[in-house]
C-alpha cells in the first residue's frame, strides 16, 4: 500500500493495483479483489488503456468474481476478456482465458461447456 501511496507515474500505479489486487485473490478476499481491479480501470495512459491491461484486466476482475460465487458476473468479464484478446492475436492470454471459462462452467456443473 505504501508503494501505491509512493508511485508517481500511472505505470507504476497501474502495476502496482495489479499487485495488490493479486495477492488479495491469493487470500480469498473477494471484496478487495473487486475493488483494487476496478481501481486498475480508472488508470490509463495519454495513449488510452492498452488491450493487455484491459484483459487483464478482464481476466482478475473474473477471477474476483468466481472466488465470490458471481458465476454469471466471472462469464461476462472472462468473455469480454476473452473477445479482446483474440481480436488483439494474444494467444497466451486467449489460452489463460479459456480456461478460465472451463472453471467457472466447472463450478455451474456445465460440463459440456467446461
Amino acid at each position: 500500500y505504501k508503494a501505491l501511496h509512493n508511485a508517481k507515474s500511472k505505470a507504476n500505479k497501474s502495476r502496482t493495483l495489479f499487485a495488490i489486487a493479486q495477492e488479495h485473490l491469493i487470500y480469498g478476499d473477494t471484496d478487495s479483489v473487486i475493488h483494487y481491479t476496478k481501481l486498475l480501470k480508472t488508470i490509463d495512459s495519454p495513449q488510452g488503456v492498452l488491450p493487455i491491461n484491459t484483459i487483464r484486466y478482464q481476466r482478475l476482475l473474473g477471477q474476483g468474481k468466481l472466488l465470490g460465487g458471481l458465476y454469471n458476473d466471472a462469464l461476462k468479464a472472462f468473455i469480454e476478456g476473452l473477445e479482446l484478446s483474440q481480436k488483439t492475436g494474444k494467444k497466451t492470454e486467449t489460452a489463460w482465458l479459456n480456461l478460465e471459462l472451463g472453471r467457472v462452467y466447472g463450478f455451474k456443473y456445465e460440463l459440456k461447456k467446461a
